[in-house]
C-alpha cells in the first residue's frame, strides 16, 4: 500500500481504536473483567466508525482539525469520568452533569489534585491517541485541491469523489456490522450471573454495571438515548408472589400439619396490622399501567403487626445523623467509648448492613429517608424527588411536620445533590450548609477547611434547636469521613492517640476519622444534656455507605479479607465479600432501662418504618421497600448486584445459587421455589422508587388522609 494509502487508512482508523484503546486502559485501571472485552471492542469500534463518518462529511480541508478536537474531547470523557469515579465511586453520564456541576466538585481541587497526581501515568495513557492524532496528517493534499478545469470537473477529481464516497460507505456499513456484533455478543452466556449484558444493555441503570459490561461510551449513548426516547417502566411480574409472603417462610407451600401454632399474646399489646386506609382497588383501575402495577403489589404484600415497641418514644425529639463512609468496624471502648456505649446500648442490631448503590451518598440518603432502594442509574432518586416536588409521604421529615415538629438540617460541606431543594420537599423548615447558614473553619489565608470537622458542626448547631417549644427532628449529613484518607488536619488530631496500635498507617488515618465522629456525638450527648433535651430525644446514626476506598482498612480492623478497595469502587461483588457491608446502626435514648438485641438481617431501608413505629406515627407497612425491623417479620437485605440475604440463607446473583444458613435442610425444590418468589420481591423493591416518582403514587393514595 502507498504511503498515501496508510496515511488515509489511520485517518478512518483513528478514532475507532481511540475510543477501544481508552476502553481497555480504563477497565484495565478499574481491574474489571476483562473477558467481556469483546463486547465493549465491538461497540468502541462502531461508534468510532459512527463518529469518523460524521467527521468525514465535513471535507478533507477540515478533517484532521476536527479529528483532533473529537480525540481531545474523548480524552476529556474518559480523565474526567474516571476522576469522577475515583472519587464519588460514580461515574456521570450526560443527564447527571447538572449533578456534577451542581455539586461544586470544584470545591474538592485538594481531592481532585491528588486524584490526578496519583493517576497521571493512567490519564497520560489516555491522552496517546490524541497525540497520534496531531502526528498523523491529513487527508487534504493541495495539489490534488483543484477538482474542475476550464468549470469541467477532472477525471481524478471524480474517481476520488467516487472513491471517497464508496469509502464512507464502506465505513457506515462497518459501523453496523460492529454494532450487530456487540449486540449478538451481549446474548451470549457469559456466566455473570443475573445482570447480564443484554439486560444491562436495554435498562436505563446499573450505569456502573453498564460501564464495566458495555463499556463507557455504550453507558453513555445508552443515557442519551433514554433521555431522548424514555421507555415504559419495565414491571415486575407479580403474579406468581403468594399472598402475605413472608421471606422468613422459606417453605412457600408448606404442609398445614407442619405449620407451627401462633402462641397467643399474653400481654395487652395492639399487633393489629400497620396499614392505612388507603384505596388500592381504585387505583388498580388506573389508566396509568404503573399506577395500578403499585396498587397491585402494595395490596399483596404481607404488612407488619404493631408491636410492643409501638409508640415507645411517642413525642420525643429525633436526632439522625447520617454517618459519611463509616463503619462499625472502627468501634472499639478505648479509642471510640461514645459510639461504642451507644452501640451497646438501647437497640444491637446484630446483623446490620449498608450496601453500596450507585450515587453512593445520595443513595444512602435516600434509603435512610424514603425507605426506598435507589435508581440503579441517572437520575439519582433522592435528588429528583427534590426537582419533582414529589409528595414523600411516610419520610420522617412530612410525617413530623404532620404533627407540628420543627425540622432542621445541617451539613458541614456545600449543596451538594441539591440537598437544599430536596430537604424543602421533605418538610425541613431550615437547611443549614458551608456558604447558607452553616458556621465553618477557615484556613488563616481564607476559604474552608477541607473537611470540616464534625464536632464542630455539632457545636455550633445546636442553638438552633435546643430551645425549641416544639419537639425537634435534626438531621445531621457528616462529612469528616470522606475520602481520601491521610493524615489531614483533622486526623492529625488523634495521630498520638493511635500510635500505640499495630495497625497499618491508612488504617490509622480511617480510624482518626471515626474517632472525630466519636467526638461528634460527645458533643451532641453534651449539648442535649446541658439543656435538659436528652431524656426525651432519640439519636439515631448510621452511615450512608462503607468506606469504599479503605475496604482493607475495615477487614485489617475485624481481622479478615473482604477483597480490594478498588473491588467496591467498582461495586464488584463476584469478588467482594458482602460482608464488608455489614454495620453498626444506632437506635438510642438515655430512657431506655433495658437494651434489646436484634439478630435478624436488616438494612437501610428498615430504619424509616422502625423509627416511625417506635414514635407511634401512622404510616402504612406495605408502602415502603423496608420494614419494621422490631416486628415479627423476616429481615432481607438486598446488595447491588442483586445478590440478597435473608435469615434463611444468602442468595449469589453471580452464581445464581443460594446458601442455606447453618442448621436449615429443606430438599431443592423447596428452596428453588423460594429463591424464585424472592428473585421477584427483589426486582418488585427495586423498582418501586421509579415508579412512585414517575406517578407521585403516596400524593394519588394518600392526598385525602
Amino acid at each position: 500500500m502507498k504511503r498515501s494509502g496508510v496515511r488515509k487508512l489511520l485517518t478512518y482508523v483513528i478514532i475507532p481504536f481511540a475510543i477501544i484503546w481508552m476502553e481497555m486502559v480504563l477497565h484495565i485501571r478499574m481491574k474489571t473483567e476483562l473477558f467481556l472485552s469483546p463486547i465493549y471492542i465491538a461497540f468502541a469500534a462502531s461508534f468510532g466508525l459512527v463518529i469518523t463518518f460524521i467527521l468525514s462529511l465535513f471535507g478533507d480541508k477540515a478533517d484532521k482539525t476536527l479529528r483532533i478536537i473529537m480525540l481531545v474531547i474523548l480524552w476529556l470523557i474518559f480523565s474526567a469520568e474516571s476522576v469522577a469515579y475515583l472519587i464519588l465511586q460514580s461515574y456521570y453520564p450526560p443527564t447527571t452533569l447538572g449533578t456534577a456541576a451542581e455539586n461544586r466538585l470544584y470545591d474538592y481541587i485538594d481531592i481532585i489534585k491528588t486524584t490526578v497526581a496519583d493517576n497521571a501515568i493512567y490519564l497520560a495513557l489516555l491522552f496517546v491517541p490524541a497525540l497520534l492524532g496531531i502526528l498523523i496528517p491529513g487527508r487534504y493534499r493541495k495539489e490534488t485541491s483543484e477538482k474542475k478545469v476550464f468549470g469541467r470537473e477532472t477525471v481524478i477529481a471524480r474517481y476520488r469523489r467516487r472513491q471517497k464516497a464508496l469509502v464512507l460507505v464502506t465505513v457506515l456499513v462497518l459501523a453496523f456490522a460492529f454494532h450487530f456484533a456487540g449486540l449478538m455478543l451481549t446474548k451470549l452466556e457469559w456466566g455473570v450471573g443475573d445482570m447480564t449484558p443484554d439486560k444491562l444493555y436495554h435498562m436505563d441503570e446499573n450505569l456502573d454495571l453498564q460501564v464495566e459490561r458495555l463499556g463507557l461510551m455504550t453507558m453513555i449513548r445508552l443515557d442519551v438515548y433514554h433521555k431522548l426516547f424514555p421507555g415504559s417502566v419495565m414491571v415486575p411480574d407479580i403474579s406468581d408472589i403468594p399472598s402475605d409472603f413472608d421471606p422468613g417462610t422459606i417453605d412457600i407451600n408448606p404442609d398445614p400439619e407442619e405449620i407451627d401454632p401462633v402462641e397467643e399474646v399474653q400481654e395487652p399489646i395492639d399487633t393489629s396490622p400497620q396499614v392505612m386506609n388507603v384505596d388500592f382497588a381504585s387505583l388498580m383501575e388506573s389508566s396509568d399501567s404503573k399506577v395500578q402495577w403499585l396498587a397491585s403489589y402494595m395490596n399483596s404484600v404481607k404488612p407488619t403487626n404493631k408491636n410492643r415497641y409501638t409508640g415507645m418514644f411517642e413525642g420525643y425529639n429525633v436526632v439522625f445523623l447520617c454517618l459519611e463512609a463509616f463503619s462499625g468496624a472502627g468501634i472499639c471502648e478505648e479509642l471510640t467509648p461514645t459510639l461504642y456505649r451507644l452501640s451497646n446500648e438501647c437497640f444491637v442490631f446484630n446483623n446490620f448492613y449498608t450496601p453500596l448503590y450507585f450515587g453512593s451518598t445520595n443513595a444512602g440518603e435516600c434509603q435512610n429517608l424514603l425507605g426506598l432502594y435507589p435508581k440503579q442509574g441517572s437520575p439519582m432518586s433522592l435528588q429528583e424527588s427534590g426537582r419533582l416536588g414529589t409528595n414523600c409521604y411516610f419520610s420522617l421529615g412530612e410525617q413530623l411536620a404532620r404533627i407540628g415538629y420543627h425540622n432542621v438540617g445541617f451539613h458541614n460541606g456545600w449543596d451538594m445533590y441539591e440537598r437544599q431543594r430536596t430537604m424543602s420537599n421533605l418538610e425541613y423548615d431550615d437547611w443549614y450548609y458551608l456558604g447558607h447558614g452553616m458556621k465553618g473553619e477557615q484556613w488563616a489565608s481564607g476559604g474552608y477547611k477541607w473537611p470540616q470537622r464534625d464536632t464542630f458542626m455539632i457545636e455550633n448547631s445546636l442553638e438552633y434547636y435546643v430551645s425549641d417549644e416544639v419537639p425537634f427532628n435534626v438531621y445531621y449529613m457528616t462529612i469528616s469521613g470522606h475520602t481520601p484518607y491521610s493524615w489531614s488536619w483533622i486526623a492529625e488530631q488523634y495521630r498520638e492517640e493511635l500510635e500505640p496500635y499495630d495497625w497499618s498507617e491508612s488504617t490509622k488515618q480511617y480510624m482518626a476519622t471515626v474517632m472525630e465522629v466519636d467526638r461528634a456525638l460527645e458533643a451532641l450527648l453534651k449539648g442535649l444534656e446541658e439543656a435538659g433535651q436528652l431524656d426525651k430525644t432519640l439519636i439515631v446514626a448510621v452511615a450512608d455507605h462503607i468506606p469504599y476506598t479503605a475496604v482493607e482498612a475495615v477487614g485489617e480492623l475485624r481481622g479478615t479479607n473482604y477483597g480490594t478497595s478498588d473491588d467496591a469502587r467498582n461495586c464488584n461483588e463476584r469478588y467482594l465479600d458482602t460482608e464488608v457491608y455489614r454495620n453498626t446502626l444506632i437506635m438510642w435514648s438515655s430512657s431506655m432501662e433495658e437494651r434489646v438485641v436484634v439478630d435478624k438481617v436488616c438494612t437501610q431501608v428498615d430504619i424509616l418504618p422502625t423509627v416511625s413505629n417506635l414514635l407511634g406515627l401512622e404510616y402504612d407497612s406495605r408502602m415502603l421497600a423496608g420494614s419494621d425491623m422490631l416486628s415479627s417479620g423476616d429481615g432481607l437485605v438486598v446488595f447491588y448486584s442483586k445478590s440478597w440475604r435473608t435469615n434463611n440463607g444468602y442468595y449469589d446473583s453471580f452464581t445464581q445459587e443460594f446458601t442455606l444458613n447453618e442448621g436449615l435442610k429443606l430438599s431443592e425444590s423447596v428452596v428453588q421455589a423460594y429463591v424464585d418468589v424472592m428473585n421477584k420481591i427483589v426486582d418488585c423493591k427495586r423498582n418501586l422508587t421509579t415508579m412512585i416518582l414517575a406517578t407521585d403514587f403516596y400524593d394519588l393514595a394518600l392526598s385525602g388522609q
